[in-house]
């Protein structure tokens, strides 16, 4: 049997290898993306709050908790507020109650208030 799989000369070469290990590496990458932020973007994709992937990366170089932000945006954007991921993110390194931004709308219109913008 050996010698049947020398003669056929089935060893890769070292560029093969290489080629096979960066692609191994890649695919660790795309997997760790689509771990951490997979349940994040599909939770956002079918309520309605488009997020985008390099948002939700971008949110995490920041170290902006993206699930608090994506979820507030949520809200935003079911009570008719137009906010973005930006702007949310930047009420939160600023020092903002992000959770408030998001019920503000629903509460004025309980209160028969009007609200013009935020």
């Amino acid at each position: 049997m050996n010698l049947i799989l020398a003669q056929t000369g089935f060893l890769p070469s070292k560029w093969e290898l290489l080629l096979y290990g960066i692609g191994g590496v890649l695919l660790l990458v795309v997997a760790g993306i689509v771990i951490n932020f997979g349940t994040i973007y599909i939770r956002a994709l079918f309520s309605g709050a488009k997020v985008t992937i390099t948002e939700l990366i971008a949110l995490r170089l920041r170290r902006v908790p993206a699930g608090l932000v994506v979820d507030n945006r949520i809200a935003a954007v079911r009570s008719g507020l137009p906010l973005s991921i930006d702007d949310l993110s930047t009420h939160f390194m600023a020092g903002g109650n992000v959770p408030m931004v998001g019920c503000a709308r629903p509460h004025c219109r309980q209160k028969g208030r009007h609200q013009s913008r935020l």
